[in-house]
């Protein structure tokens, strides 16, 4: 089995392809599916320049993408930075100076909060849209077990 947790994925990929690997408001989704979906998520980031130990900011809703660009930031060796919706501009400001973030990603309706909080987010939907149609195998896995994945602020930071 792989080191990181996207070698996880991508040993089920391999071992039980068609076995439902999670399940969200777009129906079931397979292992292969998943581990291509993934794939195709590391390579756009790959794509923007992300490299292992960069951020990724994210500003969304619990949903399927976010899973799938937890374990691409694994496969990628990058680091995932959730931003609160709930913030403040000034809040997110003081986080996203913080971590630094390579790339910026938000659903629609989080857009402007992070316009306000000075950034220019890409479009979350935009972003994983090619990965939902399924990536081929793409670069070599990065991301290692001693890299840090997710980087989490809390109401007390």
């Amino acid at each position: 089995m792989g080191e990181s947790i996207f070698g996880w994925i991508d040993h089920w990929a391999r071992w039980t392809p068609q076995r439902t690997a999670v399940v969200g408001d777009r129906g079931q989704v397979s292992y292969a599916e998943l581990a291509a979906r993934v794939r195709g998520m590391a390579a756009q980031l790959r794509c923007r320049g992300v490299d292992a130990g960069d951020r990724v900011a994210v500003c969304a809703l619990n949903r399927v993408e976010m899973l799938e660009l937890l374990f691409a930031c694994a496969h990628v060796g990058a680091v995932l930075v959730p931003v609160n919706n709930r913030l403040t501009a000034p809040e997110v400001r003081f986080q996203l100076g913080d971590c630094e973030p390579s790339v910026v990603l938000a659903e629609p309706a989080f857009e402007g909060m992070l316009r306000r909080a000075g950034t220019e987010p890409e479009d979350l939907d935009a972003f994983t849209a090619p990965a939902r149609a399924g990536a081929g195998p793409g670069s070599p896995e990065q991301g290692a077990p001693e890299h840090p994945l997710l980087l989490v602020y809390t109401s007390g930071t």
